[in-house]
């Protein structure tokens, strides 16, 4: 019985691992033998016609079963917007993106580049680094409209007041109106007086 790998699944090349080519589909062995080996991470997605498709960024290529190492699948892919973690002023926080994903061997660890402001960070990130920045849930609009008006009371040099004092700003709150063109108006004239 043949165990076949839970898919997706991600692992490196370091070694070429056949003495031929044999082992990748012929319109891929181009790119193949240019990026295999060395210590990218690929994402293996797929079988479909008798080869595993394997993905690094928006670069695939398809392969027999072939011997690779296996890495653990960190949930990151070339191309995912990341924050880089602060970590008590260990890095210095920011937004960008992945552009490399590589295997270290010595510490057995996967090493994020990062790309931020159209610059590339000088040095390789861990996962414990980065947190994958999700599409934001859109919100429906709200049903008021919210509008700072001063009071004419409120004029710097106004009845009461003088020069440099602060001005004191009511917020006016007024509910949309709904398509019989009817609307509500909600006052708050700021704290009571004491």
């Amino acid at each position: 019985m043949t165990l076949w790998p839970d898919m997706p699944d991600c692992g490196v090349y370091l070694v070429w691992p056949t003495e031929d080519s044999q082992w990748i589909h012929p319109e891929d062995a181009e790119l193949a033998s240019q990026w295999i080996p060395s210590t990218r991470v690929w994402r293996r997605s797929q079988w479909e016609d008798g080869y595993y498709r394997l993905h690094y960024g928006n670069q695939s290529i398809r392969v027999r079963p072939s011997m690779w190492h296996r890495v653990d699948d960190e949930g990151f892919s070339v191309g995912d917007p990341v924050e880089i973690l602060g970590r008590f002023l260990e890095n210095e926080p920011c937004i960008g993106k992945v552009v490399e994903i590589r295997f270290h061997k010595p510490s057995g660890r996967i090493h994020y580049t990062i790309e931020s402001r159209e610059l590339v960070l000088p040095r390789p990130f861990l996962t414990e680094d980065l947190r994958r920045l999700e599409e934001k849930v859109h919100l429906r609009a709200s049903d008021f409209q919210t509008a700072i008006i001063p009071s004419a009371s409120d004029a710097v040099g106004g009845p009461e007041g003088g020069v440099g004092d602060e001005l004191n700003l009511h917020a006016e709150k007024v509910e949309k109106p709904a398509s019989d063109d009817s609307h509500q108006v909600e006052r708050d004239n700021g704290p009571a007086a004491q």
